[in-house]
């Protein structure tokens, strides 16, 4: 199976590349240009293992919270790289996928900037590999 994992949320960009036994990451500081470096991002990875988006069997992309303009940029993407080549879209929230990602057990509050003096932040507890949203 092979998963294109697509983070707009932010300034930065960050894809994943899941497969049997490939897995590859990029990200790119793209600070009011997401547009013109989304799909050439796309692009390149896909390349550089030799897959097209045929292969794809499922694009995940965050959700929000974040950039309302990434957020757009994103899943636009996504649902017509998705309706083009009829590959499912798994939606993710974006400070669900920040606690994932922490290497170690117990609370975790993943933050991000929401602009004017405020944040946006969640409260987790991670045992092992469960991770469950507390607020």
């Amino acid at each position: 199976m092979w998963i294109l994992g697509i983070d707009t949320c932010t300034e930065t960009i960050s894809l994943g590349l899941l497969g049997d036994a490939v897995s590859a990451s990029v990200r790119e500081k793209a600070h009011r240009r997401q547009l013109t470096v989304l799909i050439p991002m796309i692009r390149d990875v896909l390349n550089a293992h030799e897959k097209g988006l045929k292969d794809l069997d499922l694009i995940a992309v965050t959700a929000g919270p974040g950039s309302f303009t990434g957020i757009r940029l994103g899943i636009a993407t996504v649902k017509t790289l998705s309706q083009i080549n009829g590959i499912p879209i798994a939606p993710l929230n974006t400070l669900d996928v920040l606690a994932e990602g922490v290497g170690m057990d117990g609370i975790i509050i993943p933050s991000m900037d929401a602009r004017k003096n405020e944040i946006f932040f969640a409260l987790y507890e991670k045992n092992g590999e469960e991770v469950r949203r507390l607020s």
